[in-house]
């Protein structure tokens, strides 16, 4: 039986993107462990409900007790509020990299297309605040930013294979190649972004989703058991569920 597991675990871990992935969140946890020990020493020693807070009356004793919760607040916002986008990233550059390419241009461009399909409402007005995006670049955005940066990454490298095979001028239809990779990829995240945009304010699907999500949390048992398993399997993969 273990045998069995060990050999059905290692043949999982030949698949590229899985391989891939592994490689990603490795330069993805100095990010997570930094930001997981701000938020908690946050939440425990600056925030109203802190227990520490409680015991020890913390804002007698910081003068600058505000500014202090302020501060820690925003910067586990920019470790943890951001594994989506760096996902993305690391996930883009590392895919290019296995079709033996350097095209810098890959992780940032996934970058810059993740924050345009996922950004809060409020980055479009120019006013967009830290916190609203671990909403959408954060813990809950990993494993989207994954399989966006693995497309993405795909897309260069196999953009780049076909100039070096095809092209007479390697080089210089590899630069064109690139820019239009590069436009392509912002305006379709644009696009997205619309589209997702226009979707979520159409009352149909909006009602529907609405009713479905009532019916899982106030039926039967049965419908109450539904729901947790599917908040469960969702939640496991780093999305929001029902519940």
């Amino acid at each position: 039986m273990q045998e069995n597991l060990f050999k059905w675990f290692f043949r999982i871990r030949q698949y590229r993107f899985v391989d891939l992935t592994q490689r990603t969140l490795t330069r993805l946890f100095p990010f997570a462990i930094i930001g997981s020990f701000l938020s908690a020493f946050r939440k425990t020693v600056l925030d109203d409900a802190g227990f520490i807070n409680n015991v020890f009356d913390i804002p007698n004793l910081l003068p600058q007790y505000d500014f202090l919760n302020h501060y820690f607040q925003n910067l586990s916002h920019l470790t943890l509020g951001i594994l989506g986008i760096l996902a993305a990233y690391y996930m883009a550059d590392l895919s290019v990299r296995k079709y033996s390419h350097k095209i810098y241009q890959a992780g940032i461009t996934a970058a810059v297309a993740y924050v345009l399909v996922f950004n809060p409402a409020n980055l479009v007005k120019g006013h967009m605040q830290l916190s609203a995006m671990t909403r959408y670049t954060g813990m809950r955005g990993l494993l989207v930013g994954l399989v966006f940066g693995y497309i993405v990454g795909t897309i260069f490298g196999r953009v780049a294979r076909w100039g070096q095979k095809h092209a007479k001028h390697t080089e210089s239809v590899n630069n064109y190649g690139m820019i239009g990779v590069v436009a392509l990829m912002l305006g379709g995240g644009l696009l997205l972004n619309v589209g997702l945009n226009m979707l979520v304010k159409f009352t149909p699907i909006t009602n529907g989703i609405d009713m479905a999500v009532s019916a899982l949390q106030r039926g039967s048992f049965s419908m109450t058991l539904l729901g947790t398993l599917v908040t469960t399997a969702m939640r496991w993969l780093g999305l929001s569920g029902p519940f």
